[in-house]
């Protein structure tokens, strides 16, 4: 049984090194895409310049892609590409924010052997772990790096399952917007929400999240991109299924479909 990870990040050394040091010892391996996303408001290079690709090199199991100048589907669909190559039975999806929290090894790994035997079929391949989230979005640790004057937003920790397992990932791929993913075959979209209610949690791993090792510069960039994406993603779907019959494009078309939705 092969497991990998898949990171996405962009300068970010404090905080993904958080992450690869809690990774280490618990995959076979690390894949870690690097690249500034289109439309982040960032006058940095279009790779990271701040240690974080020598941080990379520095682990023996981590690989190094980089996919840059490009919207975050297609960067993220870059580490379920390498999983098509390389034919990883499990890949694990952990951004740079987030790190694991807690890690039982024996029952982590029993739980993944009896759902590939049992469900060797499973629709979607999708399954969740827990992450202790500490923050729902960027106003909380912005706020303190700012001194604003505003009333501080109320940070709230709170539990919650994420879709951050998927096996068979050769089988899957990313769908427009960053929180959809389906199956190659069917292949309709599945919105991470949607599948929440259905989806079995896996246990013996927990995640971590929150924005405590990201300085204010990246953290103002960060909500400002964020802010942006999902209206120009649903922007972009919406325009381009009025054309085309109410079908949902391809990954390999969404450079085709850029300038006229930019």
């Amino acid at each position: 049984m092969k497991i990998a990870s898949g990171t996405i990040f962009y300068n970010d050394c404090k905080s993904l090194e958080r992450t690869l040091n809690s990774l280490k010892d618990k995959v076979d391996w690390m894949i870690c895409i690097d690249g500034r996303f289109k439309h982040f408001k960032d006058d940095m290079a279009m790779w990271s310049t701040d240690g974080s690709r020598e941080l990379v090199k520095s682990y023996d199991n981590a690989i190094m892609l980089t996919v840059a100048n490009t919207y975050e589907v297609q960067k993220r669909q870059a580490y379920v590409d390498f999983c098509t190559l390389n034919k990883y039975d499990w890949l694990l999806i952990i951004d740079s924010d987030e790190y694991v929290l807690e890690y039982k090894e024996e029952e982590f790994k029993k739980e993944l052997i009896r759902v590939q035997t049992e469900h060797p079929w499973r629709s979607y391949n999708v399954f969740a772990v827990m992450c202790e989230v500490n923050s729902a979005n960027y106003d909380h640790i912005v706020h303190e790096f700012s001194g604003a004057n505003a009333p501080k937003p109320t940070a709230q920790k709170q539990f919650a399952h994420y879709p951050r397992l998927w096996a068979r990932p050769y089988e899957m791929e990313y769908n427009v917007l960053h929180y959809h993913f389906r199956n190659k075959n069917p292949t309709h979209s599945l919105h991470y929400q949607e599948c929440n209610a259905a989806m079995s949690i896996i246990p013996g791993m927990t995640l971590g999240h929150d924005h405590i090792l990201r300085n204010k510069k990246h953290l103002e960039y960060r909500k400002q991109y964020q802010k942006w994406l999902v209206g120009f993603e649903q922007k972009k779907l919406q325009a381009y299924k009025r054309e085309n019959n109410n079908v949902i494009p391809q990954i390999s078309e969404f450079d085709n479909i850029d300038h006229a939705y930019d």
